[in-house]
């Protein structure tokens, strides 16, 4: 734990990047990709996701609170010294809208995005073989950059985090999300202990005593959004109440495997030969 900023996206970086080991054909595919794109670095990757999304489990989130993280890391470039002749992101979108969107309302950028990719994304094609390998790349480009933005809520969003564990020893520190903090699906249930007490200073906050066991809603709604504040979603196990919680005031639990010691080996024995 201590020698990682997110030991668990770590993990699941390691398992995807082995089991989306790229062919010769792909690597080919992205290679021609990324120069007739102009994909290059200082970059951020931005990621928004719309069309069905919007319909099912989330509200919309303005691309203006999108950029303005992305504004936060080019200035903080710039500030510690680095000369940012162009401010440039890689877009990845299923709605052409936001491509108009960020044209217009961001020109002193330069938009880096994979036409192919954004009209594939409809819903008609989204399942579409052609859509498949455009989406690949998009998560490719994404986990490469030098900073991302987009919505944990997201499944490529989070993939792309995972796999930017494996390229870059500080990835925790190189994402921002607008929406949920980072999760996986069937993950263990996330629980916090309090090391202090808390009291609520307005309605919206949820009391603890010191001990108490507070059970993090990692879900997505406005209400349960992860507004980079110091507070999350969560609900009191002792009183059954919930409500936004100060996370400096906690400690994660962890549950931990029941493994067998290696006391009981015996160690005169021949050891097991690696093939």
């Amino acid at each position: 734990m201590n020698a990682h900023g997110d030991p668990f996206a770590w993990w699941m970086g390691q398992f995807f990047k082995y089991t989306m080991r790229m062919t010769s054909g792909f690597q080919d595919y992205i290679k021609d990709l990324s120069t007739r794109l102009g994909y290059k670095g200082p970059i951020v990757g931005v990621q928004v996701r719309r069309t069905d999304k919007l319909l099912h489990d989330s509200k919309l989130i303005e691309l203006e609170e999108y950029m303005e993280a992305v504004d936060d890391f080019f200035d903080d470039l710039e500030l510690r010294g680095t000369n940012v002749t162009t401010r440039r992101i890689y877009l990845a979108t299923d709605d052409p809208g936001v491509v108009r969107e960020a044209k217009a309302k961001y020109p002193n950028y330069e938009l880096v995005f994979n036409e192919e990719s954004v009209t594939s994304a409809s819903m008609r094609l989204r399942r579409s073989e052609a859509n498949i390998k455009h989406f690949m790349a998009d998560i490719y480009f994404l986990s490469r950059s030098d900073f991302l933005v987009c919505g944990m809520s997201s499944n490529i969003c989070r993939l792309a985090y995972e796999l930017m564990q494996t390229l870059r020893p500080d990835a925790p520190a190189r994402v921002f999300s607008v929406d949920s903090p980072y999760w996986f699906h069937y993950q263990s249930v996330h629980e916090v202990e309090a090391r202090y007490p808390h009291s609520p200073r307005i309605d919206s906050e949820l009391e603890f005593r010191k001990g108490d066991r507070v059970r993090e809603i990692l879900r997505y709604y406005s209400n349960h959004r992860n507004y980079h504040d110091g507070f999350l979603h969560g609900v009191n196990q002792r009183t059954r109440k919930s409500g936004l919680y100060p996370v400096y005031k906690t400690v994660d639990v962890l549950r931990l495997a029941d493994a067998p010691s290696f006391d009981h080996i015996d160690r005169r024995e021949k050891p097991m030969a690696l093939v």
